[in-house]
């Protein structure tokens, strides 16, 4: 009986152990959304829109003329440990609903935020890419992506309304 107690508390200690190592282990993950572009509400004149809107229900990415654009968001980090999340902003072109989107550039990444405990945290950028200037009139899809390292559960780096 003795020798079973001493094995059973040796057994438990080397599984504990190895749910520490695992628990601990970095893990990363990318997600991804896109919306259409929205009818604009700030007009210079009647059909000349200065700006597009992209509106994805929480936050959104607004592009102006020259190139320059702005990301707005909430994310979610599930759990106790902490995941370092970047938010990245990509242009193209594609039918309505943003079918067979033709991306314009790679995805450029402003925010850098690190996250523990539950926490949802506001992230805020911009950036400029002149180069969309030239094909501003023709820009119908924008695409967010969240790009998490360190512990991130499969749950975590979702887009949220703002608490």
């Amino acid at each position: 009986m003795k020798g079973l107690v001493k094995e059973s508390t040796v057994t438990c200690a080397v599984l504990l152990m190895l749910g520490v190592s695992w628990s601990t282990q970095a893990i990363s993950a990318e997600k991804s959304d896109q919306a259409a572009v929205s009818k604009n509400m700030h007009m210079a004149m009647p059909g000349d829109p200065r700006s597009h809107e992209f509106a994805f229900g929480q936050g959104k990415v607004l592009l102006d003329a020259s190139g320059g654009w702005t990301v707005d968001a909430w994310i979610h980090h599930a759990g106790l440990f902490c995941g370092t999340y970047r938010i990245g902003v990509q242009f193209g072109v594609g039918t309505q609903g943003c079918q067979g989107v033709s991306w314009l550039e790679q995805p450029v990444f402003v925010t850098r935020h690190k996250q523990c405990n539950n926490a949802i945290t506001h992230h805020s950028g911009f950036g400029e890419t002149p180069g969309l200037a030239d094909q501003f009139k023709d820009i119908s899809c924008a695409r967010r992506i969240v790009r998490c390292s360190g512990k991130c559960a499969a749950s975590s780096g979702n887009f949220v309304s703002a608490p």
